[in-house]
């Protein structure tokens, strides 16, 4: 199993936390992988996400798990090819609403989709404590072309974790997160 580091950020809509959780170097230790394949199991996500005080309505974080069937060896893919981006990439305020673009469904499989709404009670925020545990028994293997864990020994099928606000900077929402990837050896 993998753990990733309890992180803590700003979340809005252009800046947008992702977690790429089958960065798994080879080896013996219990957080390493044997081969050069991994058949992923569940995914344990904690994470607690508080509202921004000074939003004067509603707003909302959107979770997306995603497997990425292509091998990225340069960067995560941006959340805006995963859902239907209308043109404007990540600055574009309605991202966290738009449907799974169609187009790129054999690029991308969104395995895990849920929207957390706030709700503003004058002067006060509200605050979401996920804690989630998301069956991958239909996902596909992960394959790796060496021993390292960086990005670019991804040879397909790697999962990552995507926050998405539907709020500017000023608005941002606090972040705290944490994963933890069951998995085995192929």
């Amino acid at each position: 199993m993998l753990d990733t580091a309890w992180t803590s950020v700003n979340c809005y809509y252009t800046n947008i936390p992702t977690i790429d959780v089958c960065g798994i170097a080879q080896g013996s230790a219990i957080n390493q992988r044997i081969s050069y394949e991994i058949k992923p199991q569940r995914l344990d996500i904690a994470a607690s996400i508080l509202a921004n005080s000074s939003a004067g309505a509603g707003t909302a974080v959107r979770m997306l798990v995603v497997q990425s069937y292509g091998a990225e060896v340069a960067a995560i893919p941006s959340v805006a090819n995963i859902l239907n981006d209308t043109g404007l990439g990540a600055v574009n305020s309605t991202l966290w609403m738009q449907k799974p673009y169609f187009q790129q469904r054999k690029l991308y499989h969104v395995l895990h989709d849920e929207m957390f709404k706030f709700t503003a009670f004058g002067g006060y925020c509200d605050l979401h404590i996920i804690q989630r545990s998301i069956s991958l028994a239909g996902c596909r293997s992960v394959t790796y072309v060496d021993g390292a864990a960086a990005l670019t020994s991804n040879a397909g099928g790697r999962i990552y974790v995507y926050f998405v606000s539907s709020e500017p900077v000023g608005n941002a929402q606090s972040l705290q997160h944490q994963c933890r990837l069951h998995y085995l050896d192929a």
